[in-house]
């Protein structure tokens, strides 16, 4: 699977905050592109398309292995 299809079918917005994911940044930046796990995979998740989407590296950070119905708490504690 590659990462870079799932944020290109993403259009290069974060669908954990909706923000635009900049393309030409450190990997290691806070707004640099990753691909989290809808559900993670702590949490019973599985590593497939369906289950990914793209994030901001803070993003992902900030919701950590947390199940996708405490994600708003997440967002608004920005």
């Amino acid at each position: 699977m590659d990462p870079l299809e799932i944020i290109e079918a993403a259009g290069w917005r974060c669908e954990l905050c909706g923000g635009e994911i900049p393309r030409f940044v450190d990997r290691f930046d806070p707004q640099a592109a990753t691909v989290d796990h809808h559900m993670p995979l702590a949490l019973g998740g599985h590593h497939v398309y369906s289950n990914m989407r793209a994030a901001h590296r803070r993003c992902n950070s900030s919701k950590n292995a947390k199940h996708p119905h405490d994600l708003r708490s997440v967002i608004e504690g920005r």
